[in-house]
């Protein structure tokens, strides 16, 4: 098992090129990477990161770990998922220490009722924009600090609220609720065969 293997070994083994490593392995390296102190590790010289369905090595010095999808819009060189205490184990920056990502403006609008036959536990509020920047780019969603969604598109409050909810999984049946609602009884119908 990930948990009982030597986290210095593991960074060792990730940062060897010839070895393939696509990203739902390298997520679950870096979960129990983050679980160790990390005195007990030493900064890898080299670290994988995620790159479509492989990944790749990358300097440390452009590495930030993320903890949340949203930060893939940015176009940042090198993002490594996970929380604050993996950032501490690889001796990388935060992406939020780094950037300043708080979205201004917008209008306070009600989420469509029918999201939550899809998405019970999405919040009933959301921030719309007409263009949303965060960083200095455009982007169509982001969840601030305190949990409240930005969106400049349907697509983005899907992925926004599916985030917000701890479901990310459900982004795509919230989008197609979101552009056709009279799909909504197809959909849960179809939910029985999960």
């Amino acid at each position: 098992a990930l948990t009982d293997a030597d986290p210095g070994l593991l960074l060792d083994r990730l940062a060897d090129p010839s070895l393939p490593v696509g990203g739902q392995l390298l997520a679950a390296v870096y979960a129990a990477v983050a679980a160790v102190d990390p005195s007990r590790v030493e900064p890898p010289a080299r670290i994988r990161v995620p790159d479509g369905p492989q990944s790749r090595l990358a300097h440390p010095d452009e590495v930030v770990v993320a903890p949340g999808p949203q930060w893939l819009q940015l176009g940042l060189p090198a993002v490594v998922p996970g929380p604050e205490a993996l950032a501490h184990v690889l001796d990388v920056e935060l992406a939020a220490d780094v950037y300043a990502v708080a979205p201004v403006g917008g209008v306070e609008t009600p989420v469509p009722d029918v999201v939550g036959f899809v998405l019970p536990r999405a919040p009933q509020r959301y921030v719309e924009h007409d263009d949303l920047v965060v960083a200095g780019r455009s982007v169509e969603w982001w969840v601030d600090d305190v949990g409240a969604v930005h969106a400049a598109t349907a697509d983005g409050l899907a992925r926004g609220l599916a985030w917000a909810a701890d479901r990310w999984g459900r982004r795509f049946v919230v989008a197609e609720v979101l552009r056709d609602p009279s799909v909504v009884n197809q959909l849960l119908a179809e939910q029985a065969f999960d």
